[in-house]
């Protein structure tokens, strides 16, 4: 068996994340057609009045995608602080094709990505951002298991609660179903 990569341990963690916001947009759009409610309403919903909505926690999930597989390649781009871009990027937003535009061009980046670029990285010292002005200095291993991943399963999950707190059929297995692959499910 070869040897479980710093690329294995992120890559497809990341792109079945993006399949899963997918799905989740995709049951949204479905079940606001069918219950006759204005999508605006599920965009800017919220679990509570002092946490993102919707669409901040979509932005995230691709944010950290994109951030997890910038930091493995040694990218020097991948955003210290949320700024002008990701504000820019946020504030369009505004429907769920625009959603499924931002989750689409982050699975082309992750999709995009050179496995030989991870190779040796895991134990690279890195900065990145942990909150409003708030930064962390660790090895590239830490920050994918105590910060990368979890944050974008928080996001990711986050988004699910919130569309499920608001009356959309959702499940457990419409979350985790993209994390499988298709011939691993039996009928």
């Amino acid at each position: 068996m070869a040897d479980y990569s710093l690329y294995d341990a992120t890559v497809p963690h990341a792109i079945s994340a993006l399949n899963a916001i997918l799905s989740l947009l995709d049951l949204l759009q479905t079940h606001a057609s069918t219950a006759n409610v204005p999508v605006e309403e599920y965009i800017n919903a919220r679990l509570i009045s002092n946490m993102y909505p919707f669409d901040f926690q979509v932005f995230m999930v691709c944010r950290m995608a994109k951030d997890i597989v910038g930091h493995c390649q040694g990218a020097e781009d991948v955003a210290k602080n949320f700024g002008a871009e990701e504000e820019k990027q946020l504030a369009e937003l505004t429907t769920l094709g625009s959603m499924k535009t931002l989750v689409r061009k982050t699975l082309d980046v992750v999709n995009d990505s050179d496995r030989n670029k991870f190779t040796s990285r895991a134990g690279a010292i890195i900065t990145f951002t942990y909150g409003p002005d708030k930064y962390i200095t660790s090895t590239i291993s830490q920050f994918i298991g105590g910060y990368g991943l979890p944050n974008m399963y928080f996001h990711l999950v986050t988004a699910y609660d919130i569309i499920r707190s608001k009356g959309v059929p959702v499940g457990k297995q419409d979350l985790l179903t993209p994390f499988f692959n298709q011939q691993q499910i039996a009928p």
